[in-house]
């Protein structure tokens, strides 16, 4: 996480359901899970978490909230990842 250095909502939501999903292989991923991340983290939660990560489906397309309980990376939050945010 330090190494990407998400600055917004947006990009913290991304790199989080990309480490569920590409480093760990993890299905099902659920608000629950990027939460948790946040707080072990200690960043500060966004004031309407669960709509911060709609708005990352919808305004930014990085990832997919059509089933909250199974959160999904796009191709366009996979690579944001992998070739936007500074390497690891």
């Amino acid at each position: 996480h330090a190494g990407k250095r998400p600055k917004t909502a947006f990009e913290h939501n991304v790199l989080f359901v990309y480490y569920f999903r590409k480093v760990l292989e993890m299905s099902g991923v659920a608000p629950d899970y990027i939460y948790t991340c946040y707080k072990h983290l200690e960043i500060k939660l966004p004031n309407a978490f669960r709509q911060s990560l709609i708005d990352t489906a919808h305004k930014k397309q990085y990832i997919d909230t059509s089933n909250m309980q199974n959160i999904f990376l796009t191709v366009k939050g996979e690579n944001f990842v992998e070739h936007e945010l500074p390497k690891g």
